[in-house]
């Protein structure tokens, strides 16, 4: 299966721009409800108007991007691995799988 090379490369990827994110944001002491709002895609973009200055606004920035792009790359992958899963068997493996979500 192609996805468990490359995808769980990605999710690798992701999940250390969440902690470069998070990161930045305890670095400028600013703690509160950002672990939890990284990780929904909807409210990631509320987190810019918490940069204390432009330098700190770009880097956030850029790490959303990253993030955005991430995502959809994590999800093309898992939707290629289950279109290819269903015509196998090997889609009860992929069900065993801890956030493969099917």
């Amino acid at each position: 299966m192609f996805f468990f090379a490359g995808g769980i490369f990605f999710v690798r990827k992701c999940a250390a721009s969440y902690t470069h994110f998070q990161n930045t944001f305890t670095q400028h002491n600013l703690l509160d409800p950002v672990y939890g709002l990284v990780k929904i895609q909807g409210k990631r973009r509320d987190l810019l108007k918490r940069a204390l200055d432009a330098s700190m606004r770009k880097i956030v920035e850029t790490d959303l991007d990253y993030i955005d792009s991430l995502d959809a790359i994590i999800k093309d992958l898992e939707n290629q691995a289950i279109k290819q899963a269903r015509n196998r068997t090997h889609l009860n493996l992929l069900q065993t799988i801890i956030g493969c979500a099917l």
